[in-house]
């Protein structure tokens, strides 16, 4: 089982909802600098509240013990959400948002922010004036120079990558590639490299009684397969996977075709062709979704995931090669 190969060292709660300010909070993000983990996530009345803010917070390894949490962004009476951290090849931290300027997610403008020392924030910019493309999953940086952005389309359910090229210096957006979908709907896609170059890309399902989907790229993401299901079931929510230092792919998923829970999470050595699983994470009812993975320079795996949308959890675990 796969609690040999992953053993929990911490639990704890990044953030806890207070019914007077923030009732409800959901996706979140994290990124390691260091000893330093930076979570982020969106936090307000309810999913798409006109206070919805994105809310964020810092921890130092090995306590693990979250600071108060602050907003990072609050437009004034519009929904932010969907937070993206990435730490930049120049060691600057970025920030992908969406921000709903009409009534859904369907109508969001996607932003960006940059922090040259991971405290101070430079003032957002629109990266896509376009309504409907969303940010969930972290970008991924390819051996050529280029780092690819996974994106979405609300509008239609289908899953792109854009390259950065030298945006994140400053430039604009070179090019977006892929039209990733199924008859049900694709989104949330995840990228990670594989062993002989080609790259895949993880999806979420549309509708209820699903799988997690996959599509594959030869050419550094410029053009990609058509996506045909895993094995891995899907509820039609938010996943994570992740290539650890020692070679693995992890994946954080609910392992349920209906509903969001349990969380699990399952381990490939041999680049996805198989999973072992399940570590359990959390199992009972309620919902225990939108996991986000980081790995920090000690080889410890943390996961964080909404717990119920009254809480940010935080999983401590250390990879036992």
């Amino acid at each position: 089982m796969l609690e040999k190969r992953l053993q929990l060292v911490a639990s704890t709660d990044v953030f806890r909802c207070d019914d007077r300010q923030w009732p409800s909070c959901h996706c979140a993000t994290i990124e390691s600098r260091g000893d330093t983990l930076i979570a982020a996530w969106y936090a307000g009345a309810y999913e798409k509240s006109p206070d919805q803010a994105i809310l964020w917070s810092r921890c130092q390894a090995p306590a693990w013990i979250w600071q108060p949490a602050v907003p990072l962004v609050n437009t004034p009476a519009m929904a932010d959400g969907n937070p993206v951290l990435w730490s930049a090849p120049d060691g600057r931290l970025w920030l992908f948002f969406v921000t709903i300027v009409g009534q859904g997610w369907d109508q969001c403008k996607l932003l960006a922010q940059v922090s040259p020392d991971s405290y101070a924030w430079r003032q957002p910019q629109v990266v896509r004036e376009e309504l409907g493309w969303m940010t969930r999953a972290r970008p991924l940086s390819l051996p050529d120079g280029r780092t690819l952005l996974p994106l979405y389309d609300e509008r239609d359910w289908s899953g792109h990558v854009v390259d950065l090229g030298r945006a994140y210096d400053g430039g604009p957006l070179l090019r977006r590639y892929g039209h990733v979908t199924a008859p049900q709907g694709l989104i949330q896609p995840v990228i990670v490299p594989l062993t002989d170059g080609r790259l895949r890309m993880y999806l979420r399902t549309g509708g209820p009684g699903g799988f997690i989907w996959q599509s594959e790229s030869a050419d550094g993401g410029r053009t990609w397969t058509y996506p045909e299901p895993t094995c891995l079931p899907n509820p039609n929510s938010g996943i994570d996977a992740l290539r650890l230092h020692n070679g693995w792919l992890v994946m954080a998923y609910n392992d349920s075709k209906v509903a969001r829970t349990p969380l699990c999470l399952a381990v490939s050595e041999d680049d996805g062709a198989t999973w072992q699983h399940e570590l359990c994470v959390e199992n009972g009812p309620g919902e225990f979704s939108y996991p986000t993975l980081v790995q920090d320079g000690r080889a410890n795996l943390h996961l964080l995931f909404t717990h119920k949308r009254r809480s940010i959890a935080h999983r401590v675990y250390r990879v036992l090669d």
